[in-house]
């Protein structure tokens, strides 16, 4: 089994400091706070950015055939959110299959980090049947 992926960090910026001022990657006037290289980031460039960087694990994630991925990296490939994710884990997912808990000593306990099985995932996604339609009122 290949080793698993973490989901990039987000840059951590004081907002509070922000100033109003040219974003010196879109162009826009906005609070902007100071990237490492004291450059003008707006908050809208520094979600891009993170996304970018989500993007980036998750082609990195296929290129190497990783198995086990982040709840993070989970989220951006199936747009499930974490309380979909909770409610599957405590309901209809194995551990094991579709996730497993994880330690640096190999004896994971149950309140341990999780990693999960994008391609079980995927399948049980695909084995839904599909929704009820409501019936609609005049």
């Amino acid at each position: 089994m290949n080793k698993g992926t973490e989901a990039p960090k987000r840059v951590v910026r004081n907002w509070s400091a922000s100033v109003m001022r040219t974003c010196d990657f879109c162009g826009h006037h906005a609070d902007t706070g100071l990237n490492d290289d004291s450059s003008a980031i707006c908050p809208s460039c520094c979600d891009a950015e993170h996304s970018g960087n989500l993007q980036c694990a998750l082609e990195e994630a296929l290129e190497r055939n990783v198995d086990l991925i982040s709840e993070e990296v989970l989220m951006a490939i199936t747009g499930l959110t974490h309380n979909a994710i909770k409610s599957a884990r405590k309901k209809f997912w194995l551990e094991g299959r579709e996730y497993r808990h994880y330690t640096g000593d190999c004896n994971p306990w149950d309140n341990s980090p999780i990693m999960y099985n994008g391609f079980e995932v995927d399948n049980w996604v695909e084995r839904q049947r599909p929704a009820i339609p409501r019936q609609k009122s005049a």
